[in-house]
């Protein structure tokens, strides 16, 4: 993430439309990493979805969520809103502050140097000393606030607030709002709240910076509103913001996994602090342990398969460079016409009137059908912007729902004649009024965000993300932690041997991990369901954490070359993959169902096959022999011909809805279509499409998938899914349109793809190494924490760069093994 960054409100309901579709969605944990590598690549001619114009969302939010959704996860990182600190007694002296600078980019490697990940690791940090030993803490519970709560912690912003109840973040929780003019506070709990000093000011600027003052700014905020805690002050290349971290009575900063940390977060405009996000957790001391060296941790960081293994966390983040952004300066006291994102609250605690806002600023004047707790509505309003005492107000003389959403192009911005104008990539023309005058000109991929009227784009933001790189995006792995083991008594934790290592004729073994499934082991194995359940001996598919299981050995390559086809069913696929200079490479492959065979997926060579090509996606039975498997594992068959069963089928798209049913012990997707017919939902391939999450806020939907002629599952007709979308408008209840787009073939650009041979993967460097306390962060938490989930424990944190620029770290669970159970806590991936 940038150092700047724009803060779009109209982002937010983007996102939200996003995620409410991916719940409509439920990605296929069986397929081959080659076909999951193959489809999230994947788009289509005729519905290209990209950065360059986001209005199409309305109409095409459906046939996104296609195979590419199948084999793509969208992560999802909840805003931090939170808690009321405990204020600070009058002689509270000042605490000590540790500052740390930010870590630059691209660090020479000078240190030792270490094959790892196929690429070369540098050292070039020093390894601190380890204490004898560490405290285990336990998290106290989450306490919600109450409106005393809240007009304690707004009376140490100094603020004299009307505050008003909001709907909470997480199930039928309530937060507060507390409102001051510009000043805004939200309030979750007594660990999480957010404030802002001139919140009007945050939403039209929305850009943050380095501040050269940070460090003096936020000891006076933390001085002068009472939190009196010890921490240390760092600096977030990810984010974009400084972190003030509360420190643990032995001296540690506190940790979440994917660089999150326990903090209050502070953003920073050229002159002062912007907002600040706390998320701040209380705990009591548990017990002690004894732990491992920095050069113990080490030693599992550069090991393949401990560093995969359990007790191991990464995360990583793309680089990022800095990010100029400009906003549209509406002019004050004139009759403007203004889009944007209208929100209201319910009545205030003490029955005043609900809060309306406009993209930041409090609505006045007419608001006749304004209801209460209106949530992101984007409007077409008329009204002027009013300033007092730098207080600005949104004067409204009326508004409607705007029938579309705000867009985004990508383009050059230029001047032609007395207009200033952007021609979009796509081709289009739009006049740019009140840009600003320090713009130089011609401006070359500028991302601008508006709304389209006639040959006029009425723009509200625009900024530098094409041309210096966005950055910010990644994720992170691992399987969790060992649970702590403090009743004195050792128990053995099992060595740890590779996948390949491990397999031999009967096989390997797996310890379950929290959100495995069968269906997920058998995907990520190359196995079916059946034969995990047959190695286990298991009745039903039910598994828990820390189990142990029996995984069947697969079949080798001498095992499958050679092996003849005798009419092999499965679904024809299309793929053309395009080179730099324009040239096309088409490959053809077969999907066969996941639940009846180890290899899901088989590429096919032989004559006439691209007379099959207006089969894509449709039932094909291949006579022939695997000749040979490449070298990503795929078999690849000689077909000697081919059958088409069922030339005439079309593809078919149904609107209904979905439910969770159970069948011989596994739950099942069954869709009631609007004149009740009812199918059971498979994947592609045929196998059966398991516990898909279902919107009950959108119950409407539209598939796009095959009816098989008599193909049925548990005895209901059954449709192979592929994609899939609502049938409303999520925003304004207006019907979606729907288009048949899985004909088409599966496009790959491999114009910047570097031949396997001329690759030079970039090298990383561990600029950091730190002991800290580790806790998986509650907000992910699914339900109830259990204990091991309450624990902060100590851990070794790797910190560094890639010499692209991407950032990564790695938690190493530090606790040492007579302190450890040979079972896995329970752990929630972020998103």
């Amino acid at each position: 993430m940038n150092d700047k960054k724009l803060i779009n409100p109209e982002e937010d309901a983007l996102a939200e439309i996003i995620k409410a579709t991916t719940q409509e969605v439920n990605a296929n944990p069986s397929f081959t990493t080659d076909l999951e590598k193959k489809l999230m690549n994947a788009y289509k001619p005729k519905t290209g979805f990209g950065l360059f114009s986001v209005k199409k969302i309305a109409t095409t939010a459906g046939w996104v969520f296609g195979w590419a959704a199948l084999a793509v996860m969208f992560i999802w990182i909840a805003r931090t809103i939170a808690p009321q600190p405990q204020p600070a007694a009058a002689d509270t002296p000042f605490p000590n502050v540790d500052f740390e600078t930010a870590t630059p980019e691209n660090t020479t490697p000078n240190g030792e140097a270490y094959e790892w990940n196929g690429t070369t690791l540098y050292l070039n940090a020093p390894f601190p000393e380890t204490p004898p030993e560490m405290k285990i803490y336990t998290t106290r519970d989450e306490v919600y606030a109450t409106v005393e709560d809240v007009k304690a912690l707004a009376a140490q912003f100094g603020m004299s607030a009307e505050i008003y109840e909001m709907a909470g973040d997480s199930g039928d929780t309530t937060d507060y709002l507390a409102v001051d003019g510009n000043q805004q506070l939200r309030v979750r709990s007594d660990r999480y709240f957010s404030y802002f000093p001139d919140y009007a000011g945050k939403v039209s600027t929305g850009v943050y910076n380095d501040n050269p003052n940070a460090e003096a700014l936020i000891q006076e905020f933390m001085q002068t509103h009472g939190f009196n805690f010890e921490y240390r002050i760092e600096h977030s290349q990810l984010y974009g913001a400084y972190f003030a971290l509360p420190l643990t009575s032995d001296g540690f900063a506190l940790r979440h996994e994917h660089f999150k940390l326990n903090s209050m977060r502070f953003y920073f405009n050229k002159d002062s602090i912007e907002f600040v996000e706390a998320s701040l957790l209380k705990y009591d001391e548990t017990s002690t342990v004894g732990i491992i060296s920095a050069q113990e941790a080490f030693a599992k960081l550069i090991d393949p398969v401990a560093a995969n293994g359990p007790g191991v966390l990464m995360g990583m983040s793309s680089g990022s460079t800095e990010q100029e952004s400009w906003r549209r300066i509406f002019p004050l006291d004139q009759t403007i016409t203004y889009f944007g994102y209208m929100n209201s609250t319910g009545k205030s605690v003490t029955g005043g009137a609900p809060l309306i806002t406009l993209d930041g600023y409090t609505v006045t004047g007419n608001i006749e059908g304004v209801t209460e707790n209106m949530q992101n509505i984007f409007v077409e309003v008329t009204g002027q912007i009013h300033e007092t005492n730098g207080f600005k107000t949104f004067e409204m003389q009326s508004w409607k729902i705007y029938d579309g959403y705000d867009e985004g192009y990508v383009g050059t911005i230029q001047r032609e004649g007395d207009q200033v104008v952007i021609n979009t990539l796509e081709g289009n023309k739009f006049i740019l009024p009140d840009m600003p005058s320090d713009i130089q000109l011609p401006f070359e991929n500028a991302y601008i965000m508006g709304v389209t009227q006639g040959n006029i784009f009425e723009w509200k933001s625009f900024d530098t993300r094409m041309s210096q790189g966005g950055g910010g995006g990644g994720g992170g792995g691992g399987q969790g932690f060992y649970k702590l083991n403090l009743t004195g008594i050792l128990v053995p934790i099992p060595t740890l041997k590779s996948a390949q290592d491990s397999i031999g004729s009967e096989g390997t073994t797996y310890i379950v991990a929290e959100g495995d499934t069968l269906e997920k082991i058998a995907g990520d194995f190359g196995i079916t369901v059946d034969a995990i359940m047959q190695a286990n001996s298991f009745k039903d598919t039910l598994i828990y954490i820390g189990q142990t299981l029996v995984i069947p050995s697969t079949p080798s390559e001498q095992e499958i070359i050679g092996q003849q086809l005798e009419g092999l069913r499965g679904i024809y696929t299309v793929s053309i993959y395009r080179s730099a200079n324009n040239a096309e490479r088409i490959e053809y492959g077969l999907i066969l169902n996941s639940d009846e065979t180890t290899l899901p997926f088989m590429l096919l060579e032989g004559n006439d096959l691209d007379k099959l090509e207006k089969y894509h996606n449709r039932p094909v039975d291949i006579w022939g022999v695997i000749d040979r498997v490449d070298e990503d594992g795929r078999p690849i068959i000689k077909v000697e011909r081919y059958e088409i069963p069922y030339p005439d089928m079309e593809i078919a798209i149904i609107q209904g809805t979905q439910e969770n049913i159970e069948i011989d012990g596994n739950t099942a997707v069954l869709v009631t279509t609007n004149d009740g017919k009812k199918y059971i939902q498979l994947f592609p391939g045929g196998a059966l499409m398991m516990d898909t999450d279902i919107d009950p806020t959108q119950p409407q939907l539209f598939i796009e998938g095959l009816l098989i002629p008599n193909e049925t599952y548990a005895g209901y007709p059954a449709i192979r899914y592929f994609s899939g979308g609502f049938a409303f408008n999520p925003q304004d209840g207006s019907p979606m349109e729907y288009e048949i787009t899985i004909d088409q073939p599966y496009i790959y650009d491999e114009s910047e793809n570097l031949a396997p041979e001329d690759y030079v993967p970039p090298t990383a460097t561990v600029e950091k190494v730190e002991l800290v306390y580790y806790i998986p962060d509650p907000r992910y938490a699914t339900s109830e924490l259990e204990i091991d989930q309450r624990y902060l424990q100590p851990a070794w944190l790797f910190h560094g760069h890639y010499s692209d620029g991407s950032e990564f770290e790695y938690i190493i669970q530090a606790v040492k093994d007579e302190f450890l159970l040979p079972e896995l806590a329970p752990y929630t991936q972020p998103g």
